[in-house]
């Protein structure tokens, strides 16, 4: 059973339990009365007048928010009402009773008590300073009743604002959802480790009133897609055939989604994406219907898988022809079908027109990231982790370091069972020493801590179901307790839409990978690449792209002793100084290491985004590892 609390995070993230609407109030009441101290000498008519004042106070303020004013401490507190329980303190810190409990005693300003001279001055001295000060006690208490009382409102407020947003589809020209950054603790908490590196000028550049962008006027036939493989792979092929669509001049119907593959997900295009809005979008540059019109939906169309990483001459020279002759062209294949670089100018805009801007999930994905994000906020900046350590990932990458030999068997067996896998026989040490294995979560706090993220920072695992369980999570939880997913983030009824569609899954993770303040992938797969790409074209979010090979070695030697802390921590930090998603030149290889490139989707300068005029800079390319 998850333990979600209302608008907050479980209560592993520090929450009270679910059943306060609004936790923080709880966490007051004991910090409240450590502010202020009443004098053993204060008179009960001080004490009192305390209680009346402050009473009254919240009665006022309280008659629509706490019910009956007689409700009893423990329910006050579960309304969020403080005063009475405050008032009780103040009272058990002088040693009398709460309810009309206090000892008489003369309070006549000005009558000599035991003592001998001078005792009524000093009495009346004591009698202001106590009235002085319960006006100052009631003030604070009242002012932190309003705080409680306008922080919820507030936190209500935004709450409702960002899911209202994200569900208006049509407040920007891009569509995109909108979202408050960053919570109630600021970037600069921490220094620089939360800070977006800087973009340096750089900024995206899709618009374009060219004539030679604008639709054609006339067709020369139809083009049927299916895509492959899981959501973001398809999201990239997606852009792909609609630019290809632009390059034949043909018609793209409404792209076929991989329901067989080893997702095994029912979803049609309009379940995951706003169908109707990418064809509105997309109708000054490409012509796209969703079914074939009646006079061909019984012609046989020619069915053919294009050549991968293909130039645009491809399609003009190979595909057109095909075109021309059987009017519907079926491509059974559509991922990495169009090259990264050498693609002319117009043709990448378009590319970046239909991943940022036509490609809108639905209703129901885009409110579901935007309460999940909303609930994130609340505590502040947060990571998102694509922790790409599930079954499929594993047995693909024939990745096992830290597994068992049982798990390791299980693997391998799983590896052969796929057909289109074509590397069988894997050495997983080389590859991890390659820096070409996902990191373990181990791996991944071990990271986190060298960089300076506090313990308690909120990390959002955005990822299938982790081989190995909560056991093989337990290291990751300890050094960050704070690992929250949608699953625990969201109740039962929230979630129940999406169970069982693991795209819709994935495209929730995607969205609040999108918007986290920190975006960490694990490993070089198609979600890490669409989503760095994403936040490079929103402004060079901060992206930690992780240096595996250099990771493993440093934390092997430390495991093994040779190195302390202290020497990883510097290490670490060197090793990600220019890895935080601030712009960078995507550079083509030769055709024979096209498959080691960069891709487009993962950055899209150049193509789409462009230096402002007024910048000087001077971006340099560097390393990156292999996709």
């Amino acid at each position: 059973m998850r333990t979600t609390q209302a608008g907050g995070l479980p209560a592993a993230m520090g929450g009270e339990n679910q059943s306060s609407a609004h936790p923080g109030r709880l966490r007051r009441a004991t910090s409240i009365s450590g502010r202020f101290s009443i004098s053993p000498d204060s008179s009960s008519a001080d004490l009192q007048t305390l209680g009346r004042g402050c009473s009254s106070a919240s009665a006022s303020g309280r008659s629509s928010l706490s019910g009956d004013p007689q409700t009893e401490p423990s329910e006050w507190l579960a309304k969020g009402d403080l005063t009475k329980p405050l008032l009780n303190e103040v009272s058990a810190a002088l040693g009398k009773e709460a309810k009309g409990g206090l000892p008489k005693r003369d309070s006549s300003p000005g009558v000599p008590e035991k003592g001998g001279k001078g005792e009524g001055k000093k009495g009346s001295h004591k009698a202001v300073c106590s009235s002085l000060l319960a006006i100052v006690v009631c003030l604070i208490l009242v002012l932190e009743l309003a705080g409680g009382w306008f922080g919820a409102i507030r936190s209500t407020v935004q709450t409702t604002v960002l899911v209202s947003i994200s569900t208006d589809h049509y407040l920007t020209p891009a569509g995109a959802m909108q979202f408050t950054r960053y919570g109630p603790k600021t970037k600069k908490q921490d220094g620089t480790l939360w800070m977006d590196p800087p973009s340096e000028g750089y900024k995206q550049c899709i618009d374009s009133d060219s004539v030679e962008e604008s639709t054609p006027t006339a067709s020369e036939g139809y083009l049927r897609v299916s895509t492959n493989g899981g959501l973001n792979q398809m999201r990239a092929a997606i852009c792909d055939m609609v630019a290809v669509a632009r390059i034949l001049n043909v018609t793209l119907v409404i792209p076929e989604l991989d329901k067989t593959s080893y997702w095994n997900d029912p979803s049609d295009f309009g379940d995951i994406f706003d169908e109707e809005h990418f064809v509105r979008t997309l109708s000054d540059h490409v012509r796209v219907v969703r079914e074939l019109p009646d006079g061909l939906k019984n012609v046989t169309a020619f069915r053919k898988a294009p050549v991968s990483w293909s130039q645009a001459t491809y399609y003009l020279e190979e595909i057109a022809p095909l075109v021309a002759e059987h009017k519907v062209v079926h491509f059974t294949l559509s991922d990495s079908r169009l090259g990264n670089n050498g693609i002319p100018d117009d043709i990448q805009r378009l590319r970046c027109r239909a991943n940022f801007r036509a490609l809108r999930f639905s209703r129901p994905i885009e409110e579901m990231a935007a309460k999940i994000v909303a609930r994130l906020r609340e505590n502040g900046p947060y990571i998102a982790l694509h922790l790409r350590y599930e079954k499929d990932m594993l047995a693909f990458s024939g990745c096992n370091f830290g597994l068992t030999p049982l798990e390791a068997a299980e693997l391998r067996e799983a590896r052969y069972n796929v057909s289109h896998w074509k590397e069988k026989e894997i050495d997983s040490d080389a590859r991890r020493a390659a820096g070409v294995c996902p990191l373990t979560p181990r791996e991944v706090g071990q990271m986190l801590r060298a960089l300076g993220f506090p313990r308690e920072t909120p990390v959002y695992v955005a990822a299938g179901e982790i081989y190995g369980g909560e056991e093989r999570m337990a290291n990751l939880k300890e050094m960050f307790p704070n690992v929250v997913t949608k699953e625990t983030l969201a109740s039962e009824d929230e979630m129940e839409p999406f169970e069982g569609h693991s795209n819709r899954m994935a495209a929730i993770d995607y969205l609040v990978s999108v918007e986290s303040d920190v975006f960490l992938p694990t490993y070089d797969g198609n979600m890490a690449r669409v989503v760095e790409g994403h936040r490079r074209f929103e402004g060079h979010r901060k992206t930690i792209v992780p240096d595996r090979a250099g990771l493993v070695k440093l934390f092997d030697r430390y495991t093994n002793g040779t190195v302390d802390w202290r020497h990883v921590e510097t290490e670490v930090r060197r090793l990600h100084r220019d890895r935080e998603g601030a712009p960078l030149l995507r550079r083509g290889l030769p055709p024979e290491e096209v498959k080691k490139e960069v891709t487009f989707y993962a950055n899209p300068y150049p193509g789409c985004i462009c230096q402002d005029d007024g910048a000087k800079i001077g971006v340099k390319s560097r390393k990156v590892q292999s996709h």
